[in-house]
């Protein structure tokens, strides 16, 4: 077993081992001066349990206890008491795999986690193999009889078999088959060197090895409180669709002018109008099109004018005030996301 340390705050602390003569030396996060202590039993056969502990100063009331396996959740609970917290789950009452704890502190940040396995009795299936002492020839149709039993007797369930070639396949010697992949390997980040020992029996020292596996694969796929702490700059929107956008100017001037902005999409099967009318800004933006190949548009301005915009019949399109405007097209993806965006305005 390895040894128990008294840990000291902010000191640095190292494993070292030994393995086939060769040294391996392990650094150890820095221990913090106070947190939470979250402590798994999970060597029972019939359960497993675990419990929550604050140091000096810490409370319980508020933390949220979520337990899941492969995305089910089992457990998600609200601490309500200052009183230590555990409980005992009978493992017949989960399925197989892996098992997720986490605990979140009162701002919903994930403060400790832990990982363990669960094997469920009422899911060992026994597999009789009869192969009707038929010897298997080369290319030749091969029959064999599955029994399936549970505590000697018949059930029905479903099956899964593989068949490979031992002497090609190198992971198949590392002991990677169906059950310890679909309930182990495949929800860990490495390979496991010799995947076959921790469930090759159940029995308490195969639970304490694995557990002492599992210990090294917490915190699997990224650092909760760096990510927390840290808000990532977004410096360009993903294009969920293309768009048109400019600014609408006076003449020969840089001077934005209010002014009607008309796209016409010259596309045989998605002929499209559109219309709109700018702000003092000049800007105008036209979004949603999904095109999959190249498509001819015609833009057109003028500028606003209120007096003749009377003259326009109802539903009627026809440019009316100065034609004498100039625009110029803007790309998107020279602005950052944190920028207002353009909206359309009709």
């Amino acid at each position: 077993l390895p040894p128990i340390i008294d840990s000291q705050p902010n000191e640095k602390y190292e494993v070292v081992s030994f393995y086939h003569g060769q040294e391996k030396i392990f650094t150890l996060p820095v221990p913090l001066s106070s947190g939470y202590q979250l402590l798994v039993d999970n060597h029972r056969s019939e359960y497993l349990k675990f419990s929550i502990s604050p140091s000096t100063g810490k409370s319980l009331i508020g933390l949220q206890v979520v337990g899941h396996l492969r995305g089910q959740v089992f457990l998600d609970e609200v601490i309500q008491r200052e009183s230590p917290y555990g409980k005992r789950i009978n493992r017949s009452d989960l399925p197989s795999g892996l098992i997720h704890l986490t605990v979140f502190d009162q701002k919903d940040r994930p403060i400790a986690e832990r990982l363990l396995f669960n094997r469920n009795p009422k899911e060992e299936i026994e597999v009789n193999i009869d192969k009707n002492d038929k010897p298997f020839a080369t290319r030749s149709k091969i029959e064999i009889d599955l029994q399936t039993l549970q505590t000697q007797i018949p059930v029905e369930t479903q099956l899964s078999i593989s068949v490979y070639n031992s002497d090609l396949i190198q992971t198949q010697k590392k002991g990677l088959n169906i059950q310890n992949y679909l309930w182990l390997q495949s929800d860990l980040p490495h390979s496991i060197p010799n995947a076959h020992q921790y469930l090759q029996e159940d029995n308490a020292q195969s639970r304490l090895f694995l557990d002492y596996l599992l210990l090294t694969r917490g915190w699997r796929r990224f650092n909760w409180q760096k990510v927390l702490t840290s808000t990532p700059q977004i410096n360009y929107l993903p294009q969920l669709h293309l768009s048109v956008a400019g600014k609408v100017t006076k003449g020969n001037k840089k001077e934005p002018v209010k002014a009607e902005v008309f796209l016409n999409i010259l596309d045989a099967e998605n002929f499209t109008f559109l219309n709109l009318t700018t702000r003092e800004d000049g800007l105008f933006y036209f979004k949603g099109f999904d095109f999959s190949d190249s498509t001819e548009l015609v833009l057109q301005a003028n500028e606003y004018s209120a007096r003749k915009q009377n003259r326009r019949k109802k539903n009627e399109v026809k440019r009316l005030g100065n034609k004498n405007v100039n625009i110029q097209l803007l790309d998107l993806t020279e602005f950052p996301s944190n920028q207002k965006r353009l909206t359309s305005r009709s």
